[in-house]
C-alpha cells in the first residue's frame, strides 16, 4: 500500500515528469451556500455531519504542492495548476470523509496495532536486516513535511479505505471470454494499397460566371460574414499606471531588505553526476576505473547501464539532496572530485561533483529596484482600491464615463471594433485589453448605451467600460470579399472534380483494373502502409499525418480486395484493402495481461463511482464556494 513511495520522494534526480491526478468521482452535483461571519472558522464543506474547516483544506493543498516539489514541478507550475489543486485537495478530503461515515455505520475499525503492523512492514522503513528503523521513518516524515499523527491518520485512512472497498473490488482475474474478443478487436491490423489523388491535378476548372460567384457567395454565407463589433469606451485602473508615481522612502525599503534578507542569501549549489549501483563489488569496480582515469559517464553506461539523463543529477543545494550521507559526501569534495563508494538505503553511490557555485547574499544596492518596485505594488493595492471607490462615487453622482476619467486623471480608451475574440475589423488584436480578457465579455455582455459595473480584472486593477455602438453580424458584399471567394469557389470546383474522378477510379477496380493503372491514370503512386491499428498507429511516416480517419475506420469494415475512399483537406484518397492481421490472445500474453488489468480496473473504477455518487446522496455534500474562492 505504501510501495514505491521511496521512489515517489527522491525522484528528483531522475526528473520525473508530475500530473494532476483527478478522483473518479469527478464534478460532484452538491450544493453551494454561502455563510457570514469569520470565514477562517466557517466549513468550506460538509459531508453528512462532517465539517471541513479551512486549516484541514489547507494543510491538505500544502502536502499535494509538496508531492508535486519533490517530483520536480517550479514554484510557476504549482502556481499554474493552484485552482486544481484546491479543488483536488478538497475532492480528497470529501471521498475519505464519505468512506469514513460509511465505514463507521458498517462497524469498521483500525486498530493502532494494525496501524503499527503495516508502517513496521514497509521496507522503505526497515534497514537491511529486516528490522524497523527509526531514523529512516523520520526522514520519511521530514521529506513529506507530515507530523506523525498526520501520517498516521493518513495511513489509518487508507486502510480502512481498503477494508471498506475490499467487498467490491474485482479479486478474480477477467475471464478469457470478456478479454480475448477485445484484444482481437482492438490488435487487429490491416494493410492497405493507398493512392493519393492530389486536388493541384485539376487545373482546367474554368473561371466562374457572376452568377456563379454570387450563387457561391450566397450558399457559403457563414464563410463571408463579419462577427458582431462593438464600439467601446474604456476606463482602466491598473497597477502599472500607478506604480511609478509611489514614493518608497528610504528608510523603508532598507528595513524591508533586513527584513527579507534570507530570500536574498543563496546557499552553495553543486552540479552533481552519480552512479547508483546495487552491490559493493561492482561500485568498487567503477570507483577503481574512474580513479585510473576513465571517463565517469562511460564507466556509468558500462558498470550501471545508466544514460547521461540518469546519471546527471543537477545543480542543488545540501537541502536538496535528501539522503544524508550522500549530501556529506557531495558537500565535503573539491570541484571535480569523486566520492569513494557510499552506501545509502537504496545501494551504492559514486559522486562527481562537476562544479561548485559558492553561497551569496545579494547586496541590498543590487535588489534596491526590485524591492522598491515590489513594495509600489505592494501599495499600488491600496490606491487602487481608493481610485475605484472615487470613479464609482463620480459615476454615481452623474458624471459621464470621460468627465469622471479627467477628474481622476485617469486614461480613456476608445476601441472602435471589437469582436468576441479581441480583434478588430482587420483581425487584429485590439491594443490595451487585459490578459484575462474581462474587457471583451463585459463588453458583450453590456447592452449598447449602457455602461458596466466596476469590474475587477485581478492583479491588474479595475475597469469600467460603456459600449457605444453595436454593429450585428452581417454579410460582407460579395465586391469586398471577391477574392476570397473566387479562392473558395475553385477550391470546391477542384473538390467536385475530385469526387467524379475517384467515383471513376473506383469504377474501373471494380472493372478488375489494378491499383498500379488506376494510380498512372492520375500522376500517382500507389503506397502500401505498414499493418496498422484502427487508430491508425503503424501506418508508416507518408500516410499517418494525412490518411483521412474516415478512410480508416471504412478499411476496418471491407473484405480483402474491397476499396473505399474519402476526401481530404488537398486530396482525394483511394483504399484497397490487400490483408487482415488477425491479432491472437495466445500470442500476446503480456498485452493481454495488461488488457485484462485495465478491464478490471475500469470495472473497479466504475463500481467506485456509483458507489461514491450513492454515499453523496445518502449523507449529502455541501460546498462553501465562496469561502474557498476567498481563502484559496
Amino acid at each position: 500500500m505504501l510501495g514505491n513511495l521511496r521512489e515517489k520522494i527522491i525522484s528528483w534526480g531522475a526528473k520525473i515528469l508530475f500530473a494532476i491526478l483527478i478522483l473518479s468521482f469527478g464534478v460532484w452535483g452538491i450544493g453551494d451556500y454561502i455563510t457570514p461571519g469569520n470565514i477562517q472558522q466557517q466549513p468550506v464543506a460538509e459531508v453528512g455531519d462532517i465539517e471541513i474547516l479551512p486549516f484541514e483544506l489547507d494543510r491538505e493543498i500544502s502536502q499535494y504542492e509538496q508531492s508535486l516539489r519533490l517530483s520536480g514541478a517550479t514554484p510557476e507550475m504549482i502556481q499554474s495548476l493552484k485552482g486544481r489543486i484546491v479543488q483536488e485537495a478538497l475532492r480528497n478530503i470529501v471521498y475519505r470523509d464519505l468512506i469514513r461515515l460509511s465505514a463507521n455505520d458498517m462497524g469498521l475499525i483500525v486498530t493502532d496495532e494494525l496501524v503499527s503492523a503495516v508502517i513496521r512492514a514497509d521496507k522503505q522503513f526497515q534497514d537491511q536486516s529486516g528490522n524497523f528503523n527509526r531514523a529512516a521513518y523520520e526522514q520519511f516524515l521530514r521529506q513529506t513535511g507530515l507530523s506523525e499523527g498526520a501520517f498516521i491518520a493518513q495511513l489509518r485512512a487508507q486502510i480502512l479505505e481498503q477494508q471498506f472497498l475490499s467487498g467490491i473490488r474485482s479479486t478474480n482475474a477477467v475471464p478469457d471470454a470478456l478479454v480475448d474478443p477485445i484484444y482481437r478487436y482492438r490488435n487487429e491490423r490491416r494493410i492497405a494499397d493507398v493512392i493519393r489523388v492530389d486536388h493541384k491535378i485539376f487545373t482546367d476548372i474554368g473561371t466562374p460566371s457572376e452568377e456563379e460567384l454570387t450563387a457561391f457567395h450566397k450558399d457559403n454565407e457563414i464563410s463571408f460574414t463579419a462577427p458582431e463589433y462593438r464600439t467601446v469606451t474604456v476606463v482602466q485602473l491598473r497597477a502599472e499606471d500607478v506604480v511609478d508615481e509611489i514614493d518608497i522612502p528610504e528608510q523603508r525599503l532598507q528595513d524591508e531588505y533586513q527584513a527579507r534578507i534570507a530570500q536574498y542569501r543563496h546557499p552553495e549549489t553543486r552540479k552533481l553526476l552519480q552512479i547508483l549501483v546495487s552491490d559493493e563489488e561492482t561500485a568498487k569496480l567503477a570507483h577503481v576505473k574512474i580513479a585510473a582515469g576513465e571517463d565517469f559517464i562511460s564507466v556509468a553506461k558500462d558498470a550501471a547501464g545508466l544514460d547521461e539523463t540518469t546519471v546527471d543529477l543537477g545543480t542543488v543545494t545540501r537541502a536538496q539532496v535528501p539522503l544524508p550521507a550522500l549530501a556529506d559526501a557531495a558537500f565535503s569534495l573539491g570541484e571535480g572530485a569523486v566520492s569513494d563508494p557510499i552506501q545509502t538505503d537504496l545501494g551504492w553511490h559514486i559522486v562527481k561533483v562537476e562544479t561548485i557555485t559558492p553561497a551569496k547574499e545579494d547586496s541590498f544596492d543590487s535588489v534596491r529596484a526590485d524591492l522598491r518596485r515590489q513594495l509600489a505594488e505592494e501599495q499600488a493595492v491600496d490606491v487602487l482600491f481608493d481610485l475605484s471607490n472615487r470613479l464609482e462615487d463620480a459615476l454615481g453622482g452623474g458624471a459621464t464615463l470621460e468627465e469622471a476619467a479627467a477628474q481622476l486623471n485617469l486614461k480613456v480608451m476608445k476601441i472602435d471594433s471589437l469582436n468576441s475574440f479581441g480583434l478588430d475589423r482587420d483581425n487584429k488584436p485590439v491594443e490595451g485589453l487585459d490578459k484575462q480578457n474581462v474587457i471583451v465579455r463585459t463588453a458583450f455582455d453590456t447592452p449598447e448605451g449602457d455602461e458596466s459595473a466596476l469590474t475587477d480584472i485581478g492583479n491588474a486593477g479595475y475597469m469600467v467600460l460603456r459600449v457605444d455602438k453595436i454593429t450585428p453580424p452581417a454579410l460582407r458584399p460579395l465586391a469586398e470579399v471577391r477574392d476570397q471567394a473566387i479562392a473558395g469557389w475553385e477550391r470546391q470546383r477542384r473538390m467536385d472534380l475530385a469526387d467524379q474522378k475517384a467515383a471513376e477510379l473506383m469504377e474501373k477496380l471494380k472493372g478488375g483494373s489494378s491499383m498500379a493503372d488506376v494510380a498512372s491514370s492520375v500522376n500517382a503512386e500507389v503506397v502500401k502502409t505498414q499493418p496498422f491499428l484502427r487508430s491508425g498507429q503503424g501506418l508508416g511516416e507518408k500516410l499517418s499525418q494525412d490518411l483521412p480517419t474516415i478512410l480508416i475506420a471504412d478499411l476496418f469494415g471491407l473484405k480483402r480486395g474491397e476499396a473505399a475512399w474519402a476526401a481530404g483537406r488537398n486530396a482525394h484518397y483511394m483504399a484497397r484493402l490487400e490483408d487482415i492481421v488477425d491479432a491472437q490472445p495466445s500470442s500476446g500474453a503480456e498485452q493481454k495481461k495488461a488488457l485484462s488489468t485495465q478491464i478490471a480496473n475500469a470495472m473497479d473504477q466504475d463500481l467506485r463511482e456509483q458507489l461514491t455518487q450513492a454515499l453523496q446522496d445518502k449523507y449529502g455534500v455541501t460546498v462553501n464556494q465562496n469561502n474557498i474562492s476567498e481563502l484559496f
